[in-house]
């Protein structure tokens, strides 16, 4: 079981860069990665608290570990894959018409080097090649509000989503391995906001109503973290 501890020399951030965070991410160099809107980029600070260059971008919605430890920003229009800005397009209405995703809420790269983006307007999750072409929707066609992915070391892909208020997790053929339901044994999430699973499959799952839900690898709750009048909106 996991144990948690204030750090009181822990301090990272100035100035406008905790300020509209939207999505948190700690890189394996230790590198801990802030998204935040009133700073229009993705701040990086080192294990020492020193700043390093902004990724600049705006309407920022997610970042994800890829399997080989690649940064990814997910923003509305397009999602940054280490130093590339891919913008994804899906078979529209009209035959032959490709339209664009412009509501991207969330992007994970997949231990067989696909590439799922989640789109806020289609509520889908679509599935692109290593070449970002469309292949087909992921697991299935059901409409889905997914705002959040993430992989956990077994080669699992964690899916967030908002209006189930849960947390399923799948293989890389679409197979259902897990799900974390809305509500269980000692805990019930109400507005879970991300998804976060540590090196032993811990899956943290931060609600602003509830705080941060830790849960073991079988799926019990270990421990809440805050709660109260902590509203946690990133992991």
């Amino acid at each position: 079981t996991p144990t948690f501890a204030l750090d009181p020399t822990f301090a990272v951030g100035a100035g406008d860069v905790l300020k509209d965070v939207r999505a948190l991410l700690v890189t394996p160099d230790g590198r801990i990665w802030i998204a935040s809107d009133k700073a229009k980029g993705v701040v990086p600070f080192g294990p020492d608290g020193k700043m390093g260059s902004i990724l600049a971008g705006v309407d920022l919605r997610s970042l994800s570990l890829g399997p080989r430890g690649e940064l990814l920003v997910a923003a509305r229009l397009a999602v940054r894959l280490g130093r590339d800005i891919k913008s994804f397009t899906v078979p529209g209405d009209k035959p032959g018409v490709p339209e664009p995703l412009e509501r991207i809420e969330a992007a994970l790269v997949t231990p067989g080097g696909h590439v799922l983006v989640a789109d806020g307007k289609r509520r889908k999750v679509f599935r692109f090649d290593g070449k970002f072409q469309f292949k087909d929707t992921f697991p299935d066609a059901r409409e889905r509000e997914v705002t959040r992915m993430a992989l956990d070391p077994d080669g699992g892909l964690l899916f967030l989503d908002r209006e189930e208020k849960a947390v399923k997790t799948y293989d890389e053929t679409g197979k259902l391995l897990r799900t974390l339901p809305a509500r269980g044994a000692g805990y019930e999430m109400r507005k879970p906001v991300d998804v976060a699973v540590d090196a032993f499959r811990h899956t943290y799952v931060a609600d602003q109503e509830g705080g941060v839900f830790v849960f073991s690898p079988q799926g019990k709750l270990l421990t809440t973290l805050g709660g109260g009048a902590t509203r946690p909106t990133a992991l």
